[in-house]
């Protein structure tokens, strides 16, 4: 009866094992906690993770029931059960001098199973192990590094679009703008789940170039959480995470903080922010920050250490095109993107009124660098074939000339045989 649940196509997902277990002398099915009211029937017991349940389905249980009745029934069944008990505490004994051994055998085999599970994990997601970079900070040469090449969130599959930063040599801030859902938090989420990995011995989904350090710790702000329970607001929520993440900043630290200055007065906000930076650039810490404030774009051209970045937006279907860019900052597009979620357009006129001023002057800068950008990318790939098609003509003159060479070689040599009493001489030139 048992085997109409296991063969079940739709029970497939749901089953831990294909192939019963018994519990208290029952037979009953393995299934995923998540999927026990598939199968209606008497659970008999919980796994210790808790992502197991052994049920014993509603039809099974007479079956059971005489099934232990039937052994019951037999003093041959009890005495062969006398009999396997008292081998196992034989056995049990006997192996019991080798206890240490056990426990040590448990604990190679469980570094065995983990490196394994790594490896199948790097296979099935084309991984590769990332360089380990240096860690001192002093030495130029050494310095420490964080380089990412077509890195894949490892979480969304094949949905994933491959990206690439770079911390330049000197520079351990990167400050990413841009538009909403452009991928700027996704990014700050795939640069520290690449660490978190690389700390575990796993590989991470990029390609070859990709360098990591080895960090102490670990810290992101990233999300809302604001609590009612605590009197927290969004601000405030973001400030005790980052009191606390400056505090224990040092230069073996990542920092990812997503839209940093946000939830109170810009002005304030920005004035916060550029402060923390301020302190993490003293800390020498590797700091990711996500941000719409235009001050924080400015600050990232002022200040040496840091870096502007920005998530690439395709202006005619306004979309985002998951692509950093790096150098240079990002607008926000906040009105396309208003206009496209169904914002009254007259609404929409009214507000691109109002912008002005410094802000205006900072967007207009930005749209100059950004196609600047795309006119610098266009002279680089230009300049690519250029190089590629000056590499095949120099090739093919090397090869001309070598065969000129060769020609020249037998049509002006000559061939002397020689005999004991005369020699005789060829020409090959006449």
């Amino acid at each position: 009866l048992l085997k109409k649940y296991t063969s079940d196509p739709n029970l497939k997902e749901a089953l831990q094992s294909d192939i019963p277990v018994l519990r208290s002398d029952r037979q009953v099915l393995a299934l995923k906690a998540n999927f026990k009211g598939k199968v209606r029937g008497i659970v008999h017991e919980l796994s210790q993770s808790g992502h197991t349940v052994f049920i014993e389905p509603e039809d099974i249980v007479q079956k059971n029931n005489e099934l232990i009745q039937h052994r019951s029934a037999f003093p041959a069944l009890k005495a062969s059960r006398r009999k396997i008990r008292r081998i196992v505490k034989e056995l049990t004994k006997e192996l019991s001098a080798f206890y240490q051994d056990f426990v040590n055998s448990h604990g190679i085999m469980l570094q065995l199973d983990r490196a394994f599970a790594a490896a199948r994990w790097g296979l099935e997601n084309r991984c590769i192990f990332a360089a380990t970079t240096g860690t001192d900070t002093e030495n130029e040469e050494n310095a420490q590094t964080l380089v990412i090449k077509q890195g894949r969130h490892p979480l969304l599959g094949a949905k994933a679009v491959p990206i690439s930063l770079a911390f330049l040599p000197g520079k351990k801030v990167i400050i990413i703008t841009g538009p909403n859902t452009g991928g700027k938090t996704v990014s700050l989420k795939t640069v520290a789940l690449f660490a978190a990995l690389n700390q575990s011995g796993f590989p991470v989904p990029a390609v070859e170039g990709t360098a990591l350090p080895v960090f102490d710790d670990i810290y992101a702000d990233i999300g809302d959480e604001q609590s009612m329970d605590q009197s927290l607001s969004t601000f405030s929520a973001h400030m005790k995470n980052i009191a606390y993440m400056t505090q224990n900043a040092t230069s073996k630290t990542l920092m990812l903080l997503d839209e940093l200055g946000s939830g109170t007065d810009p002005q304030e906000g920005g004035a916060i922010a550029m402060a923390v930076l301020d302190h993490l650039i003293e800390r020498k810490s590797f700091v990711l920050v996500t941000t719409h404030h235009g001050i924080l774009k400015n600050y990232g051209y002022t200040k040496p250490e840091c870096l502007n970045a920005s998530v690439d937006f395709d202006q005619n279907t306004l979309s985002p095109v998951y692509r950093i860019i790096m150098g240079v900052p990002g607008e926000s597009h906040a009105l396309q993107i208003a206009r496209r979620n169904g914002l009254n357009e007259a609404i929409a006129q009214k507000a691109q009124k109002y912008p002005d001023g410094d802000e205006s002057d900072v967007s207009k800068l930005i749209q100059q660098l950004s196609q600047k950008y795309d006119e610098l990318d266009q002279l680089k790939q230009k300049q690519m074939i250029e190089e590629q098609s000056i590499r095949e003509k120099r090739r093919s003159v090397d090869l001309k000339e070598l065969r000129l060479r060769q020609q020249y070689f037998f049509t002006s040599a000559s061939l002397t045989f020689l005999h004991p009493q005369r020699s005789l001489s060829i020409d090959f030139t006449r």
